[in-house]
């Protein structure tokens, strides 16, 4: 396969990694592969969520949308033992499901807590291309394509055009699944931003700091992003809201990929009700 793809042993297996490694299922347990992916990937010599192809997580995105969980609410978490160890059928939760059914693992443990997350880049992309699918109508050509573009206008420093490719997804949702709700709109948003980042990029939401929490960020390779998101509120607040939860500063110092200071820039975004769209986007003076 190294010979067929032209990637050294080496290389390759840190690819198998990146798409097929992390599964744990007890704390301190070694991580381990998705044999089937793994052995589709070898025979096939190529790379592909060949295990979210054998089926879709339509109960777990009904779960989410009726717990009003957000997705940055299940990604990279900590969560108590007690609430993962029972899957109650009376009343189902979203966490224990996920975890359950292989779309998150245990990241890290504490004494009575663990950090989920997805495992890899096979699970991550698969679950949030199915969730994109079960919220907007974009074909999955289309949103690869829209994706692409995105990333790139990020990572050239085109705030205005990965904006408007945000809108053009966004303007797909049906009316009738739009609840309009904040939360809601962080989910689709964060989703998007992982699909069209990750990687070679980092995307986390719900990130804290001492006096607050930022929404969403986009750690590129050459620029940080740090995304405040509001519902039918001007663009100045949010970014005085982001100004004193120091929402930046976590991210200041650090140098990209070409070693030199990467900027972080903070962008206020703001959706509307009406609109069920992105309405107005305003951005802070870069700092490094």
């Amino acid at each position: 396969m190294a010979d067929a793809v032209g990637d050294s042993s080496s290389e390759l297996l840190a690819r198998f990694g990146e798409w097929y490694d992390g599964f744990r299922f007890a704390a301190g347990a070694e991580r381990v592969f998705n044999p089937f992916s793994t052995l589709k990937a070898l025979y096939s010599k190529e790379f592909g969520a060949f295990w979210a192809e054998t089926g879709t997580p339509d109960l777990l995105v009904r779960v989410m949308a009726r717990s009003h969980i957000g997705l940055g609410e299940i990604d990279n978490v900590w969560v108590p033992r007690a609430a993962l160890a029972t899957l109650d059928p009376a009343g189902i939760e979203a966490l224990p499901l996920l975890l359950q059914a292989g779309y998150l693992t245990i990241v890290e443990a504490a004494d009575q807590a663990f950090r989920v997350g997805f495992p890899n880049r096979e699970v991550r992309e698969g679950f949030l291309t199915h969730l994109l699918h079960a919220e907007a109508t974009v074909p999955e050509r289309q949103m690869a394509t829209r994706a692409s573009r995105l990333a790139g206008a990020l990572d050239q420093g085109d705030l205005d055009a990965a904006m408007r490719e945000m809108q053009a997804v966004f303007a797909n949702i049906p009316y009738p699944l739009d609840d309009a709700t904040e939360k809601r709109y962080h989910s689709i948003f964060q989703a998007i931003l992982t699909l069209a980042c990750c990687p070679p990029g980092g995307v986390v939401g719900e990130v804290p700091t001492s006096v607050g929490r930022a929404d969403v960020i986009a750690d590129l390779p050459r620029v940080t992003w740090v995304f405040e998101l509001k519902r039918d509120a001007g663009t100045s607040a949010a970014l005085r809201q982001a100004d004193a939860g120091g929402y930046a500063g976590l991210w200041r110092g650090r140098t990209g990929s070409d070693d030199v200071g990467k900027p972080v820039r903070v962008v206020a975004v703001t959706f509307g009700s009406r609109e069920r769209n992105i309405t107005e986007w305003a951005e802070a003076l870069p700092t490094t």
